[in-house]
């Protein structure tokens, strides 16, 4: 009995002791684990460790840290964090204890693990409002972090269910949001990081509006510490925007895509990827459409020659318009004999510098060199296919190549010398059931009361004054099955169905802008000015009834280049060519045109770039003041210039109305 006794007690000793030197073992792995991330985080750059120490116990620890998320040095994430610090009130610092549970039973989802911690975030005060109805003691989300035994952290962060109000300043909306969660694993060195973003229901609707997304999956996988290997999986079940303001209904469902890159270049990835969507939906002041089974793929790799090649394939299986309906929209791109180094630096400097800092002609010619050394390669940019089915698989279809062999290029604002180099290849084929199919539906939708044989009659008279214009051009070929042409441009000739049409110099005299008038038409100008960037004053949107009217904004006109030298003799002024002053995001409706002139002390001009081409004016608003009258706007951006007629700035105000 005794001996029993004694047995039971040396096995409880040594139970003890080796639960305690596991304990202290597990302990020191912590500290030890945790004094490599932080090595590994500060050399990483975007977390800065301003406290990482970490008191090991017998069956817990205390971790006090203090970790600053930065943005590095990119421009937009430092002015994305400024916003959210200085205007929200959000600070990307975080500091506190936090207590650390030691292994092996650490409980929760993992629960054989080195050691568990869990970090509440509780919205700050300055915040508190923003989100009225959620409990004052709730975390706004939890994180739990996990250390596993081969070293590897796994980060969970759940937030909390939210159905209320959100306040921002003097807007309001409904927000509701359920089932958010991040995951995030790091194997020890950093080599590999697996990010698994999830949310059931995001739904926000300001008044008027109501925007949601459904059943959200990000699955992204970076298999190595420099991110140059990508692996993307993105799933949604629904999105949705309602807008009562502007009589939009847009609606997207299940969403499938995923990819695998490799990046070759600092700009330049190589690999593919696939993806599927089920329906898209639009409907806008009434009227409908919608497109089915959507489907795509792409492919970028380097051919046996040492050049990028890259290939797309676009299918919509349905495209419903009202009560008109087409079958497998078919679009196949191409690209080929890239040259890789030239295409890299070009991406790499239109990527990486600021054209507001940048010298503008500096800029031109940097491109310019970068587009020779691609061109001296004579790459090849193809449409493959572009086709719809209306009765018969492929009945509409066009098909183009375009390649450069021509000298190197001297200016870039003289698109006749590219033109003058370029050799493009075309056709087109109408299969004339398709043609009469999509004139009765035409037909139809302009007036419903035609049916049966008046629809017919109708038909057959509009297709035989179609035949009769294009048989008077000679452009084309037209038989009882079909109509065709074909396109080439060779050595600075333009052949249209074989008959040679123009040189490259008569079409640049057909399209040379015509004399400024107070109102022009918006396509009547086509040269490019240096660069477009982002607005030098302001990014307006507006939709079409937009109160106030006039919308004004306050800038300085006046720039270093001269409009006429820019986009041609009937532009004036001096315009900063670098970037324009103000871009307006505009939403156009049917009962309005859109008017924007400029009033300054000095003789101002206005340049403008729409969705239709451009426009410039010097006096028709006015006292030397500039106005630009557009009948039938459409929905886009316009970009808008505001220059000086005798050079030099001056303070001036950008009017935006409707008549």
């Amino acid at each position: 009995m005794k001996k029993a006794v004694a047995g039971l007690l040396i096995l409880v000793t040594l139970l003890v002791v080796g639960w305690v030197a596991s304990a202290f073992y597990i302990g020191r792995q912590i500290e030890a684990a945790l004094a490599d991330y932080e090595i590994l985080f500060t050399r990483s750059g975007g977390l800065a460790v301003h406290q990482l120490d970490y008191e090991p116990g017998l069956f817990n620890g205390q971790l006090d840290y203090d970790l600053e998320i930065q943005p590095g040095t990119d421009s937009e994430a430092i002015a994305f964090v400024n916003a959210l610090q200085q205007e929200l009130g959000v600070s990307l610092r975080f500091s506190g204890t936090a207590q650390v549970s030691h292994g092996p039973l650490v409980g929760g989802s993992q629960p054989i693990a080195l050691a568990r911690m869990e970090l509440p975030y509780r919205l700050p005060e300055a915040l508190r409002d923003s989100l009225p109805q959620l409990p004052a003691d709730a975390p706004l989300f939890t994180i739990s972090s996990v250390l596993r035994f081969d070293g590897s952290l796994h980060n969970h962060l759940a937030g909390m269910d939210y159905t209320g109000d959100l306040s921002i300043d003097n807007d309001s909306a409904e927000l509701t949001l359920s089932g958010l969660t991040v995951d995030v694993d790091i194997d020890p060195q950093l080599s590999s990081t697996h990010i698994l973003f999830a949310v059931d229901t995001l739904r926000l609707a300001p008044e008027g509006v109501d925007m949601a997304i459904e059943n959200l999956l990000l699955d992204l996988g970076i298999d190595d510490g420099t991110a140059t290997a990508l692996r993307v999986d993105t799933a949604m079940r629904r999105f949705l925007v309602n807008s009562e303001l502007t009589a939009t209904r847009l609606e997207v469902e299940n969403l499938d895509g995923h990819s695998v890159m490799t990046r070759e270049r600092p700009s330049i990835w190589l690999g593919g990827g696939e993806g599927t969507l089920e329906r898209i939906a639009l409907e806008v002041y009434g009227v409908s459409g919608e497109l089915r089974d959507l489907s795509g793929s792409s492919q970028a790799s380097i051919d046996d020659n040492g050049r990028y090649q890259a290939s797309s394939e676009s299918l919509v299986a349905r495209i419903t318009a009202g009560n008109n309906v087409v079958n497998d929209f078919a679009v196949d791109f191409s690209l080929n004999n890239i040259n890789l180094d030239a295409y890299s630096d070009l991406m790499l400097l239109t990527t990486s510098t600021d054209p507001s800092q940048a010298d503008p002609d500096f800029i031109l010619q940097s491109v310019l060199d970068g587009i020779n050394r691609l061109l001296a390669d004579q790459p090849v940019l193809s449409l493959d296919r572009l086709s719809l089915s209306v009765l018969e698989p492929n009945d509409i279809s066009l098909s183009t190549s375009v390649t450069y062999t021509g000298p190197a290029l001297e200016d870039l604002l003289q698109p006749q010398e590219m033109l003058a180099g370029l050799d493009i290849q075309g056709e087109v084929y109408l299969a004339v059931p398709a043609v009469r199919e999509l004139l009765a539906a035409g037909l139809a939708m302009a007036d419903p009361s035609l049916q049966g044989s008046a629809l017919d009659d109708a038909v057959d008279a509009n297709y035989q004054q179609v035949v009769a214009s294009l048989q008077d051009t000679g452009f084309v070929t037209i038989t009882d099955s079909a109509i065709t042409t074909s396109l080439l441009i060779r050595n600075g000739s333009v052949t249209l169905n074989g008959t040679e049409l123009a040189t490259v110099d008569d079409l640049m005299a057909m399209i040379s802008p015509p004399d400024v008038g107070g109102q022009q038409d918006p396509g009547a100008v086509v040269m490019q000015p240096d660069f477009l960037g982002d607005p030098r004053f302001e990014r307006v949107t507006l939709a079409t009834g937009f109160t106030p009217d006039p919308h004004t904004v306050e800038l300085l006109a006046g720039g270093q280049r001269t409009a006429m030298d820019l986009l041609g003799a009937n532009c004036a002024g001096n315009v900063n060519s670098a970037q324009p002053d103000v871009t307006l995001s505009y939403s156009a409706g049917p009962d309005y045109g859109l008017y924007l002139y400029a009033e300054s002390d000095v003789d101002a001009t206005l340049v403008i770039l729409t969705p239709q081409g451009w426009a410039c004016d010097d006096d028709s608003h006015g006292d030397f003041n500039p106005g630009v009258s557009i009948d039938d706007p459409v929905t886009g951006d316009y970009m808008i210039w505001v220059g000086t007629y005798d050079g030099g700035a001056a303070q001036a105000v950008l009017g935006i109305s409707e008549y």
